[in-house]
């Protein structure tokens, strides 16, 4: 779903649920970091990928999303992505509601955009991530 249809609760940032996402991609583009965060706390949770492929990251993102559908996760605001094209399975399994940022409109997902710049003071651009000595969830 367009980010038009998105519930206007989302934006008073005043209820943990309504989550961003997006990854952050490794060197030689090889590998990659899925980052999905909450827009009221902050909180947020990474997985690492081998490749941008749909299939992996449905199966990263429905993996670190486990713990938190219990506690009334509602949306995930993306990109428009190809990696993000089993969204409408990752709903299906975590029941959460995905929308998509329009092309090019970064600020649309702003508090992810954020969090991943902090992480790129952690894991520069140009970072192998099989390298790292990091524990992903």
């Amino acid at each position: 779903m367009s980010i038009e249809q998105r519930p206007e609760s989302v934006e008073k940032r005043n209820k943990f649920g309504d989550l961003e996402g997006d990854l952050i991609i490794g060197k030689n583009h090889h590998q990659a970091i899925v980052t999905i965060n909450d827009r009221s706390t902050g909180m947020l949770k990474m997985g690492k990928v081998k490749s941008k492929d749909a299939e992996e990251v449905k199966e990263v993102i429905v993996s670190l999303l486990d713990d938190w559908t219990p506690f009334d996760t509602r949306t995930l605001t993306l990109d428009n992505g190809k990696e993000f094209a089993e969204h409408e399975a990752i709903s299906e399994i975590t029941g959460i509601d995905v929308y998509f940022a329009h092309p090019y409109s970064p600020w649309e997902r702003g508090s992810n955009e954020n969090l991943n710049g902090l992480v790129r003071q952690y894991l520069p651009k140009g970072t192998d991530f099989t390298h790292q000595r990091i524990k992903f969830i």
